[in-house]
């Protein structure tokens, strides 16, 4: 058996698998983590008194489609940013759900405060 052009390591790597059973190894190489899908819900204002115009905005890595819910209850459309305008004083929770074209979902949710007319005094210097 003539070896040319090869290294002493390569002819002997050559020559054991040449001459012993053959060994399947498999080694798996991670790829690089993405980052992960997230949405982060933001409002122009959190308090104020009725009634009170919030724009909501959903911001998130990659396009995405969104779902917006105001207790519970589904209000918007499927676009980053809802205005909605709060008539009655009291709390509400509003949620915005985005879903990125992977499937991948996330939620992200907030309070909003909103006071009765009667209840705000406006105090004269």
């Amino acid at each position: 058996m003539k070896f040319h052009k090869l290294s002493a390591v390569a002819a002997l790597a050559l020559f054991v698998t040449a001459c012993t059973p053959s060994v399947n190894l498999q080694v798996a190489i991670p790829r690089p983590s993405a980052p992960e899908f997230a949405v982060e819900l933001r409002a122009d204002a959190n308090t104020g008194a009725a009634p009170l115009p919030v724009v909501f905005t959903a911001a998130t890595p990659e396009s995405a489609t969104y779902a917006w819910f105001i207790n519970d209850r589904k209000v918007g459309g499927t676009r980053s940013t809802l205005t909605y305008t709060f008539k009655e004083g009291g709390n509400y929770e509003v949620t915005v759900a985005a879903t990125n074209a992977a499937g991948e979902t996330d939620t992200d949710s907030g309070t909003i405060e909103v006071l009765d007319e009667e209840s705000v005094t406006v105090e004269q210097l």
